[in-house]
C-alpha cells in the first residue's frame, strides 16, 4: 500500500533555499515516534514481517507499506504511530545531515552522479528547482533547523489531494488488483 501526500521536490519552485527539506524531512519520517523509538519500530514490524518506510519524490511524499493481510490491522496501527506522532530530535536531524553531506563527497567522485547533476543544470539551469537535486546542496542541508522539520510537517502533511493505492493477491485467480483512492 502506498500513501503519497502532495510536496517533494517541486514543492520548493520559488524558494531553492528550502531544496533538499522534503527529502531530509522523510528521512525524519523514518526516525523516532513519540512511542516508539527507531529501533523498537522496527523490531515490531520485523515481528510482523511488515515493513512501513517514508520517502521523497519529485511531486510527493510517499508511505509505503508491504504487509501480510493477516497482519494488516497491526502494521497499520504502526503506521499510524509513524505518521502521526513522529518525535523530531536534534541528534536524528545532525546525523541524516552528517550522512547526507558524506553522500555529496562521494558522488564529486561517480561519474554518473557527476553527469546526472550536469544534465539537470543543464536542461534547467542552476536557479530552477528541478536544476538542484532533490537532496538539495552543501548550503541548503547545513542550514535546515528542527524548527524547518516541523514547520514542513505542520504545513504539508494534509489528507487534502492524498492518494492511498494499494496491491493484494486475490487467491482465486492469483492475479493481483491495484485499488487507487484519492
Amino acid at each position: 500500500m502506498s500513501i503519497r501526500i502532495p510536496g517533494g521536490h517541486l514543492l520548493n519552485t520559488n524558494n531553492l533555499e528550502k531544496a533538499g527539506l522534503p527529502a531530509l524531512f522523510a528521512g525524519m519520517m523514518n526516525q523516532d515516534t513519540k512511542n516508539y523509538s527507531a529501533e523498537e519500530m522496527s523490531r515490531e514490524l520485523q515481528k510482523l514481517g511488515s515493513s512501513i518506510s517514508v520517502f521523497d519524490g519529485t511531486e510527493d511524499i510517499t508511505f509505503q507499506v508491504q504487509t501480510q493481510v493477516k497482519n494488516l490491522d497491526a502494521t497499520l496501527k504502526l503506521l499510524e504511530e509513524r505518521m502521526f506522532r513522529p518525535k523530531f530530535n536534534q541528534d536524528d536531524l545532525a546525523r541524516l545531515v552528517k550522512q547526507q553531506l558524506e553522500a555529496f563527497k562521494m558522488a564529486k567522485t561517480e561519474p554518473s552522479s557527476i553527469a546526472d547533476e550536469v544534465f539537470d543544470k543543464i536542461n534547467y539551469g542552476d536557479k530552477h528547482i528541478l536544476g538542484v537535486s532533490t537532496d538539495g546542496t552543501e548550503e541548503t542541508l547545513k542550514s535546515f533547523t528542527l524548527a524547518d522539520v516541523q514547520s514542513y510537517y505542520d504545513n504539508y502533511m494534509t489528507s487534502q489531494k492524498c492518494a492511498c493505492s494499494s496491491c493484494r493477491r486475490h487467491q482465486r485467480r492469483r492475479g493481483y488488483y491495484l485499488n487507487s483512492h484519492s
